[in-house]
């Protein structure tokens, strides 16, 4: 595992109303990175986009989906580098002009990269994936004032290297939070 890693991120973004229900945001990039070893060190390029498209269906209806990949210091993976890609899809709905509905899933799958090569490699400990779905509902009770109630429930499938197969099992987690946001104009 390198000592250090440096990283210089560039980045294009692209934004496109193709009608007044559909919106497109894009970016495409590149992550150069230098692994800092007490060795040599090793440098690299590893490209990154998103991708996401939102749909007001019907004035109270609306849809989103996006696509990313993205390269940067782990977060989640026991390595130098870590590589996410993440898709998801959601969905809102503002039931009343004080009430409105959410509700969407997520899937994220993180692979790390070792100082040696600077390659990435699912066998990175903590290497894996996790799918979440989540549900909100969230009610102004003033202008100054709003409340949410939400459920969030995801499993990872993480990959441990070296482990025996019960280490390998799915974990699961349930949240929910209830929230009072108050917003002083």
């Amino acid at each position: 595992m390198a000592s250090g890693t440096d990283s210089i991120y560039s980045e294009l973004q692209y934004t496109r109303v193709i009608t007044p229900k559909i919106t497109f945001n894009g970016s495409v990039g590149v992550t150069q990175f230098k692994l800092l070893n007490s060795g040599s060190d090793v440098t690299g390029l590893a490209p990154s986009y998103s991708v996401s498209l939102a749909w007001q269906a019907f004035p109270k209806l609306s849809f989103t989906a996006s696509d990313s990949l993205s390269v940067g210091a782990p977060t989640s993976v026991i390595a130098s580098l870590q590589s996410s890609q993440s898709q998801s899809v959601g969905a809102a709905y503002q039931l009343s002009p004080k009430i409105s509905l959410a509700a969407g899933v997520s899937r994220t799958t993180s692979t790390g990269a070792s100082a040696s090569t600077g390659g990435f490699t699912v066998n990175s400990t903590g290497a894996g994936t996790t799918t979440s779905a989540f549900c909100s509902a969230s009610y102004t009770i003033s202008p100054f004032l709003g409340a949410t109630a939400s459920y969030q429930y995801s499993e990872s499938n993480n990959q441990q290297s070296g482990a025996s197969g019960a280490a390998n099992a799915p974990v699961k987690q349930s949240i929910f939070t209830v929230s009072l946001s108050y917003h002083p104009h």
